[in-house]
């Protein structure tokens, strides 16, 4: 299931439908697998995982965006008080503000 979560299904459910006869087809037991699906389909499902970042990832990294932001515009963009607030070291800081590109 976590596996058809992950994928975007851009042929929509034709796809889905295709995936799900090929597995039926392919299982002979009660209950279809992972082994049962298209070697191509878990394929890309794999690559993609590992070279796409993840919701969860994609949501903490905005959230920490945000929270520089406020912190900076809070001190007024004094690095030094900023990271003492947010509780890292000011090169720490640094880099992050480098990476979203506030600096």
């Amino acid at each position: 299931m976590r596996l058809f979560m992950s994928y975007d299904f851009p042929g929509n459910i034709r796809e889905l439908e295709n995936l799900i006869e090929h597995a039926f087809v392919m299982c002979r037991s009660e209950q279809i697998g992972i082994e049962h699906l298209p070697k191509k389909f878990t394929e890309i499902v794999v690559i993609e995982s590992v070279t796409q970042p993840s919701k969860l990832h994609k949501q903490f990294q905005k959230s920490e965006e945000e929270i520089i932001k406020e912190a900076l515009q809070k001190n007024l963009w004094k690095r030094s008080l900023t990271a003492k607030e947010l509780g890292i070291h000011p090169v720490t800081l640094w880099r992050k503000m480098k990476k979203l590109g506030l600096l």
